[in-house]
């Protein structure tokens, strides 16, 4: 009877259960940050700053996903198809700005052969698909999915690795 009652109330309370699943969720979260931390202080590394390397990851995990949100919220009050090309316009001028500052000295030390040129036109290329493809998945399913799928690409990229490349 108990089983029964727990089931109806379940179903009846979306909210309750939106935010029980979100809790939960947040407290995976915080438990695999905290693996991370005490791995990181636990190993014995090559690295010279392993627990600054953890920290930078979760925080540009943690920008990434507001930023995701952010274009989703836009993607929702306006056009894809301007979203889509603030990103290029803004991506452009952030990266010109960030070459011209940093990267000078490498760029001009690259010799530059046929297979380089190739790699990065690919790369170009498959960031231009992400880039388009995104606000897409974002207005259909929301920011959520949209982490989720990304996060779940890298683990079929473990499992093509393990698989075929070992």
């Amino acid at each position: 009877m108990y089983w029964f009652a727990l089931r109806d109330w379940w179903r009846s309370h979306a909210t309750w259960r939106t935010a029980y699943l979100l809790f939960l969720g947040q407290v995976v979260s915080f438990v695999m940050a905290l693996m991370s931390f005490t791995s990181s202080l636990i190993a014995d590394l090559d690295g010279s700053k392993p627990l600054l390397g953890d920290v930078l990851v979760i925080a540009g995990t943690v920008f990434y996903a507001m930023s995701n949100v952010g274009e989703e919220f836009c993607v929702k009050k306006k056009n894809r198809i301007e979203v889509a090309a603030m990103i290029g316009v803004y991506g452009f001028l952030v990266s010109a700005v960030e070459i011209s500052i940093v990267e000078i000295k490498s760029l001009e030390s690259i010799e530059w052969s046929t297979d380089l040129i190739l790699a990065f036109a690919g790369y170009a290329v498959s960031t231009f698909m992400f880039y388009t493809i995104a606000p897409f998945v974002l207005q259909l399913s929301g920011a959520t999915m949209f982490n989720l799928s990304t996060l779940t690409s890298d683990m079929w990229v473990v499992l093509i690795r393990i698989f075929f490349y070992h």
